[in-house]
């Protein structure tokens, strides 16, 4: 059997039975703040959420009542991608990057510090060029037609895969395919992996290529 849980602070309010096997079916939508009346069909009049949502991530798998109060016992500052980053499917970060509709903002939460912000962007640089650490460029020398290299799969990733999840199925997909002539070492690393391909998710790729030509130049 499986079951759904429903929880507040943490703890559980209520479960339920769900059909034994089920899966979530692709291709499909997944919405938040508003329903509609089918797969592709329109918003269903006056069903809309009202509220926030914060750090709603996608998991692969279950979490345990331990991962789920130590998300709560941390606080709203803290993203549970810090330490279940392994076992997000899509992560907030991703979904928050996606096209919107309505009448929807940001916002920011006052009791988050100055300091928590500050470490916060220091982990997403970390995360940015955690690709160096890679097979592709690790203890390699920095050279111009290595970070070239780089530069064809990403034109080749924007010309035909915008809107594409970058997880294990894909990385085995385009690795051993038609595409496999080029080199996809990088997409396992931090950076890339776990990541949804957007027009900005590749500039910023292409950003950071420059930022190493720029830095070769310097030195």
């Amino acid at each position: 059997k499986q079951w759904y849980q429903r929880r507040v602070r943490g703890e559980v309010i209520g479960e339920g039975e769900v059909e034994s096997g089920r899966k979530l079916a692709t291709p499909g939508v997944f919405t938040f703040g508003q329903l509609v009346e089918s797969y592709g069909g329109k918003p269903t009049k006056n069903s809309f959420f009202g509220g926030e949502l914060l750090d709603a991530n996608v998991f692969s798998v279950q979490l345990t009542d331990k991962q789920v109060m130590e998300m709560f016992d941390t606080g709203p500052c803290v993203s549970a991608q810090e330490k279940l980053h392994d076992i997000i499917f899509l992560s907030w970060q991703d979904i928050l990057a996606l096209e919107r509709s309505g009448y929807v903002r940001n916002s920011q939460i006052e009791e988050c510090t100055v300091e928590n912000k500050t470490e916060e962007k220091e982990r997403e640089l970390n995360e940015d060029w955690g690709f160096l650490r890679g097979e592709m460029f690790y203890n390699k020398e920095l050279t111009l037609p290595l970070i070239l290299e780089l530069n064809d799969p990403l034109l080749y990733l924007e010309k035909l895969y915008i809107g594409v999840y970058i997880d294990d199925d894909f990385i085995n997909y385009i690795s051993s395919g038609a595409d496999s002539n080029k080199n996809w070492s990088f997409l396992p690393e931090r950076g890339f992996y776990k990541k949804l391909i957007t027009e900005q998710f590749i500039k910023d790729s292409y950003n950071r290529l420059s930022i190493l030509a720029e830095f070769i130049g310097l030195n």
